[in-house]
């Protein structure tokens, strides 16, 4: 009875149902986008939606606030006695976030089909962290504002921080509002400063929110400025973790034990995509030979492999999906021939070459269909390589030789600047 009286004289119902369609729609989407059973990726997505959840919930609890105002909740006696009264006000507020992330986590499930383990705790407890931290940031606008203008404010505020930071150029400040990309690829593991930088944050935001709250009279500006400094110590500290950092969190490699399948070359996956094992088999004993004739020898090893994992001459890094097709097998098999190239951007801004062409003597030269160089490279592709294939064998694979070490040193190579699309 009392919960329901709680949520009833709240602003939770107004809220919730535009709140969980739109947190509906989002985890739907991207949970269709990310690699079954992976729910190391899938478990981003709540987090995604906090660019939604936390600010509905920051304005409900400035709602809360203007109305425990309103009622002269500061007034009483015993500090105990504010405590749950406020108390009380937000537990509709959490329950309402708490309900949209459980949502979430349920479509993601939904959506992206089997699980093989469990949502990551580090994510789950960093949205706890961040959802409370917005909202005891509400009330305190809530309570240091008008009624009918702290909601508003709060939410729009609120939506900006957690929406805008990508768009600066100062990189770092987007890893500390616990809005995460999604997209994590299968070989990789979340960075746990990702998670860690805005639990921190946040964690500094609820102690000042928590602070001015249950604070009152003379002591309240005291609180304030100690407020404030736990924010910025809080800020400072989630800072120092992700001050380098680019776009993206760096990659981390997953530790746990891969699928594999065959022996010259073993074929190694993220168990996930243990289905593709097969296609991955087929294509490779219908390309690697047609490679050894044209001059690249089989590796002992095609693995699919994080990009922060060096692997050596001897493994050929593959790239899988659940959806490969044969065909898309034998283009991933031919284009794995290709080393790992550097970034040569990051040093220098002159162009110095594309490898595309070089990807496509792969595809030929591995016996993978006309058709389906096309499809990947577009109708170009193959006049492109004309001349190229024209040649013997021997001066064709001088060719993919030369251009590859130009590119490996950064250098420029005029046969490879015609890129192929």
């Amino acid at each position: 009875m009392l919960i329901r009286t709680m949520v009833r004289t709240s602003s939770v119902p107004w809220a919730a149902g535009p709140l969980f369609l739109l947190v509906w729609y989002m985890s739907d989407d991207l949970g269709r986008r990310v690699v079954p059973a992976y729910w190391e990726s899938a478990s981003s997505i709540p987090a995604y939606c906090l660019f939604a959840i936390a600010p509905v919930c920051a304005a409900c609890a400035a709602w809360e606030a203007g109305r425990l105002k309103r009622g002269g909740v500061a007034q009483l006696g015993a500090a105990r006695a504010q405590v749950m009264v406020v108390a009380q006000a937000l537990a509709p507020v959490a329950l309402l976030g708490l309900a949209a992330v459980t949502g979430s986590f349920l479509t993601v499930r939904v959506s992206m089909g089997s699980a093989l383990d469990w949502p990551s705790v580090s994510v789950i407890g960093m949205i706890t962290v961040v959802l409370a931290a917005h909202m005891l940031l509400g009330f305190v606008v809530g309570y240091a504002l008008p009624r009918l203008l702290a909601p508003a404010l709060i939410l729009v505020l609120d939506y900006l921080w957690m929406t805008l930071p990508p768009t600066f150029d100062t990189m770092w400040v987007r890893h500390l509002t616990g809005h995460l990309e999604t997209g994590l690829p299968v070989t990789d593991r979340i960075n746990p400063d990702s998670v860690i930088a805005p639990a921190v944050v946040a964690a500094g935001i609820a102690a000042a929110g928590l602070l001015v709250a249950l604070t009152s009279g003379r002591r309240r500006m005291a609180a304030a400025l100690a407020g404030v400094l736990g924010i910025g110590l809080g800020g400072l500290a989630g800072q120092h973790l992700v001050a380098d950092w680019g776009p993206s969190a760096p990659a981390l490699a997953r530790t746990d034990q891969p699928a594999c399948a065959g022996k010259k070359p073993e074929i190694c996956v993220p168990r996930e995509l243990a289905s593709v094992l097969p296609e991955l088999e087929g294509a490779s004993a219908a390309v690697l030979p047609r490679l050894a004739d044209a001059g690249i020898p089989a590796p002992q090893r095609l693995s699919t492999a994080s990009t922060a994992t060096r692997v050596g001459p001897e493994t050929w890094r593959v790239y899988a999906s659940p959806y490969l097709t044969e065909d898309d097998a034998r283009a991933e098999i031919a284009e794995a021939a290709l080393p790992d190239l550097p970034d040569c951007l990051a040093h220098t801004d002159a162009y110095v070459g594309d490898p595309l062409p070089l990807r496509v003597w792969l595809l030929l030269a591995g016996g993978v269909p006309d058709d389906v160089v096309t499809e990947h490279y577009g109708p170009d592709a193959l006049p492109a390589m004309a001349g190229v294939r024209a040649q013997s064998e021997e001066k064709q694979l001088d060719w993919f030789r030369r251009n590859l070490n130009l590119l490996k040193q950064c250098e420029p190579s005029p046969e490879t600047q015609a890129i192929v699309r």
